[in-house]
């Protein structure tokens, strides 16, 4: 099993995602966990996702180039995704503008000083998949 965190990040990129059908995503809000499959079975590689302690996801399904389904993937990896970092900490901002008369600190996953891992997939429809995350668990799986 490949586990990745802030530290090693970059090496996600090395996974051959590309031709890669998505499926059975689960989403647990209690664990903070996501799991997934994407099998391809070009070079007959099934690989399982968990996403540890996930602070972020966010799936845009528009079907940009073609109403196939959005489960196909362009590219996957690890990606800077700035525009989330961005968006997150603006809205930690404003959580802490509106609770600053309060006799407690908001607390969220966003603001206790861990560093998530930011990992993007790219469909052949356009769509996106962001998930931050503390740490990536990878399974890769050979099938015949």
């Amino acid at each position: 099993m490949l586990r990745f965190t802030i530290e090693n990040q970059e090496k996600l990129n090395e996974i051959y995602f590309h031709d890669s059908s998505f499926s059975n995503y689960t989403y647990s809000y209690t664990e903070r966990a996501i799991e997934m499959t994407c099998t391809n079975k070009y070079v007959k590689k099934e690989y399982s996702l968990r996403f540890n302690n996930v602070v972020y996801h966010e799936l845009i399904g528009c079907c940009f180039w073609g109403e196939n389904a959005c489960k196909d993937i362009h590219w996957a990896g690890y990606s800077p995704c700035e525009n989330v970092f961005a968006k997150l900490s603006e809205l930690q901002a404003n959580a802490e503008e509106e609770t600053k008369d309060a006799s407690f600190l908001l607390k969220t996953g966003w603001n206790t000083g861990v560093q998530y891992v930011p990992m993007l997939f790219e469909f052949f429809t356009g769509d996106t998949l962001t998930i931050l995350a503390e740490e990536i668990l990878v399974e890769i799986k050979e099938f015949p």
